[in-house]
């Protein structure tokens, strides 16, 4: 997995504190694990941080004056992320109310990346009116995006839902790897190693190294870390009282601390509010025995392994622990060993690594597909409901409900998403205007880069519309795969040379993957110039098990006569042929056709009917039929017939097939490869000759086929075919 680490700022006295260490640690630990790593950090342009096995981009920073962190000028962090954010599976920002991480979290957001944040405590409910605007127009948005944020303690996770009840807060640990404890003597030496903030209580541990010192002469007191406001303090509380052996050493390199923890015997962090102090953990890895105040968030989990002392925080109570301590030899040496050894099992950063690595898988399994198309065919939402069941789908249609209805390729109110609930996916219009040209239609519409955030891939479901050239562009842009959906075949294809059909190879070339529904289709594509690698070839499907449960529940049907009964399912217009097929009755005079459909040609066609047959009642118009009781009007009858002279697939072939009905299929529907040798399929020329031919070629009486190899190409069958397309060839 490729994953980017963000932290806010590193620096050479290690202002920043634990979450760069925390970082730096994770970073380490998930390259030993074999993932590809780069931690993104500010930097002061001094500091060296150690980067074992992983990449490390500093970029220079500068806090502005006065307001410490949250406020950073990082000039070449927008075009680093522009540059580089794409090529990363995931991003965990560790993350404050600090302009960096907010940068880096909004760009995950627009290009698609997941993200996990981990804020460390840096982020709690505030009524101050400057950051209740912060909050309203960045931290709380870049909470509620995140696939996971990260708490330490019961505290934080109950403040950051206080704060955005739609995040999803989940638990985790800091970790650190384990340091080989010092072997070397130690110094007679408490020390203090926290930056001098008001929080971590510096003066606190100098009243306490007072108190102390009058009882125990021996021991000596030092102070380490960045001034963030106390130093002046300090060094006053030292100038009037000389006489404790207490010194100032200034700041530390991040890294160094355990080796600096490591000198002394004794370390003290009497500050409020810590949430999981890494250096906590650091001085038990290498045997330093710690004391803590008891509002730390891992305070209890020590003291429960007798891994630190706990106290109540004021600098009498913490002399108190401390020179328990230095008076009790073994105290001092089952406290330490108790603090190693949880770091091996609670706190190592091999069990954080573990506990990361589900989080990050969540946040890229996650991420959706945005599947654009026209219209919601009925027969391809038992597609997308079994898609919707290993990824969130979204399917954005660009022909909304209402102009559907007045359109004159409606094929009736199943049509209209609206009228659908209950859906395992989501469905979203997109806003477009629409040219007709005959049957085609042509959308135009403008889609942003948000439409594909957090998209691990889009299905294009056309190529002809100016819409899906820029789903294709965008999609390039975001780095978020595309997959094409082509059904016409060779027969079906228009403009087949010239600058049509080069724009045609230019798209589909671009693609990542193509799916087909059948081999006719696939011989097509592969004639654009697209290799055989990208090609995903399925099985156009319908809901065959529906049609199967109504074929199981109906009684069959008895007939008085033996008459020959065909049915014929689809829009009355020119290409689909119908005429032929009347055609065909005048040699057939036992035979009868049921014709289910509208179209612009009914009229037209009732008039040969009377015209040319001697029994005008063979032929009868039923008009439109809801896609739901097709199936029940195709069991009264014995084949299905499909004349068409150009058919993209022939969906309707299928669907009699699974009731056990003959067909007799047109040579240019796309569904004919496919079938062509099943039980019960003809097939024939479309004209009335050959028709009649392939009609009369039917067995004498027409039995029912009682287990169809069509219920083996279900829609989960197919769906399979779209998630093997839509999974990069790393995640196969």
């Amino acid at each position: 997995m490729r994953v980017l680490i963000s932290v806010t700022y590193i620096s050479e006295d290690g202002a920043f504190g634990g979450p760069v260490s925390v970082a730096l640690n994770q970073a380490a630990g998930l390259a030993e694990a074999g993932h590809e790593v780069t931690v993104l950090a500010g930097w002061d342009g001094i500091a060296r941080p150690r980067a074992p096995g992983f990449e490390l981009v500093l970029l220079k920073s500068k806090p502005f004056a006065g307001m410490g962190f949250v406020a950073t000028s990082t000039r070449s962090l927008g075009s680093w992320l522009r540059r580089n954010l794409r090529r990363f599976d995931v991003v965990h920002v560790h993350s404050g109310r600090h302009l960096f991480d907010l940068a880096v979290a909004t760009a995950a957001r627009r290009m698609g990346r997941p993200y996990v944040v981990q804020p460390h405590g840096m982020i709690v409910p505030s009524s101050r009116p400057a950051i209740l605007i912060l909050d309203s127009l960045a931290v709380r948005p870049m909470l509620r995006h995140a696939s996971s944020v990260l708490a330490l303690t019961d505290a934080e996770e109950r403040s950051l839902r206080r704060l955005e009840p739609r995040a999803s807060v989940r638990r985790i640990r800091n970790g650190i790897r384990p340091v080989q404890a010092a072997t070397s003597p130690r110094r007679a030496e408490v020390l203090f190693l926290a930056r001098l903030h008001p929080r971590k209580q510096v003066l606190v541990f100098a009243e306490m190294a007072r108190l102390l010192s009058q009882r125990n002469r021996t021991v000596q007191f030092a102070v380490v870390g960045p001034d963030e406001g106390d130093l002046t303090a300090l060094r006053s509380f030292m100038s009037a009282n000389p006489d404790v052996p207490l010194r100032y050493e200034g700041a530390i390199q991040p890294g160094e601390a355990p080796a600096r923890l490591a000198q002394a015997l004794v370390f003290v962090l009497p500050s409020r509010g810590e949430v999981f102090p890494v250096t906590v953990l650091e001085a038990l890895s290498v045997g330093t025995a710690t004391v803590i105040t008891d509002d730390c968030g891992i305070a209890q989990e020590l003291a429960d392994h007798k891994a630190a002392l706990v106290s109540e925080g004021s600098p009498e109570d913490l002399a108190q622990r401390v020179e328990s301590l230095l008076l009790n030899p073994s105290l001092l040496e089952s406290t330490t060993a108790a603090g190693r050894a949880s770091v091996r099992t609670l706190y190592g950063i091999e069990a954080v690594v573990n506990s990361l690595l589900p989080f990050y898988e969540d946040a890229v399994g996650a991420r959706g597909i945005l599947w654009m198309t026209n219209t919601a065919a009925p027969y391809r939402i038992p597609v997308w409901e079994s898609l919707a069941r290993r990824f969130p789908v979204e399917v954005m249609l660009l022909e909304p409900d209402q102009r559907l209805a007045r359109d004159d390729n409606n094929r009736g109110p199943e049509w209209e998403a609206r009228s659908r609930t209950n859906l395992a996916f989501g469905v979203s219009w997109l806003k477009t205007a629409v040219l007709k040209r005959g049957e085609a239609r042509y959308y135009f519409g403008w889609l942003r880069h948000a439409h594909l955030r957090n998209k691990r891939a889009v299905v294009l479901g056309g190529w002809e519309s100016p819409v899906y050239w820029l789903a294709l562009v965008r999609a390039k842009r975001a780095r978020v795969r595309t997959v094409g959906f082509y059904e016409s075949h060779l027969g079906s294809q228009g403009n087949t040379r010239g600058p049509i059909s080069w724009l045609r190879r230019r798209y589909f070339a671009t693609l990542d993957a193509v799916v087909t529904p059948g081999p006719a289709a696939t011989e097509a594509v592969l004639q654009m110039g697209v290799s055989r690698s990208r090609i995903h070839e399925g099985f156009n499907a319908v809901d065959v098990t529906r049609i199967r449960e109504v074929v199981q529940s109906t009684r069959p049907v008895q007939h008085g006569d033996h008459r020959l009964r065909i049915i014929y399912v689809g829009q009355l217009i020119p290409r689909k042929n119908v005429g032929a097929l009347i055609g065909a009755l005048t040699a057939l005079p036992n035979a009868s056709l049921t014709i289910v459909g509208v179209g612009p040609l009914r009229a037209q066609l009732e008039q040969q009917v009377v015209a040319t047959l001697s029994d005008p009642d063979q032929v009868t118009f039923v008009g439109y039929v809801p896609g739901q009781d097709v199936a029940k009007l195709m069991l009264q009858h014995d084949v299905l017939v499909l004349p068409s002279l150009s058919e993209v697939w022939g969906l309707v072939v299928n669907e009699a097939l699974a009731c056990g009905l003959h067909v007799v299929v047109s040579t240019r529907a796309g569904v004919t490869r496919s079938v062509e040798r099943h039980a019960g399929v003809i097939v024939s020329d479309p004209d009335t000759l050959s028709l009649l031919s392939a009609l009369q070629s039917l067995p004498d009486p027409v039995v029912r086929i009682l287990n169809p190899e069509i219920l083996q190409q279900t829609p989960a069958r197919f769906s399979d075919v779209f998630e093997r397309a839509i999974m990069s060839e790393k995640e196969l």
